[in-house]
């Protein structure tokens, strides 16, 4: 407020933008990120494959590149939002109880992963970054629409 009393808030779209990122708490995030569930994959199935290992070297290698502060309030907002949907699908993976004719990444989640890579560009023009970025896209791509079983039988 300025001296007269009146309101000065949301003066600029840096004002709103902090405010939606505080909306945007920590413990949303990490209940919806399901570290668990997360940790699972890397150690019970990226662990034990080529591809597998690639992507854990790419998301140490994701988190040099970009750090939290680079990402703008709809890229965060499109990874939570998109966070349910992908859980599911590393659900279907893990799952033993999961048909292996159940398709993993479907057009809706495809989409979605292809948006957040599109984000992920424009943080950085680095040249490594983009080849990473490339390489995710072609995989969310090519993955799109295999089944459990076919998945599996491509990684070994």
């Amino acid at each position: 407020m300025d001296p007269d009393g009146d309101c000065d808030c949301l003066e600029d779209d840096t004002d709103d933008e902090a405010i939606q990122r505080q909306l945007i708490d920590e413990t949303t995030a990490l209940s919806l990120f399901n570290l668990d569930l997360h940790r699972e994959l890397r150690s019970n199935f990226l662990a034990n494959y080529d591809i597998g290992a690639k992507y854990i070297a790419y998301y140490y290698s994701l988190s040099q590149f970009v750090k939290a502060s680079d990402y703008n309030t709809s890229t965060l907002l499109k990874m939570i939002s998109t966070l349910p949907e992908f859980n599911n699908a590393v659900n279907k993976i893990l799952d033993p109880n999961v048909s292996e004719s159940v398709i993993v990444i479907n057009p809706d989640l495809r989409d979605e992963l292809l948006d957040i890579v599109d984000e992920l560009r424009l943080i950085s023009s680095n040249n490594d970054l983009q080849i990473i970025l490339d390489d995710i896209e072609n995989d969310i791509i090519y993955l799109t629409n295999k089944t459990k079983f076919t998945i599996y039988n491509e990684i070994h």
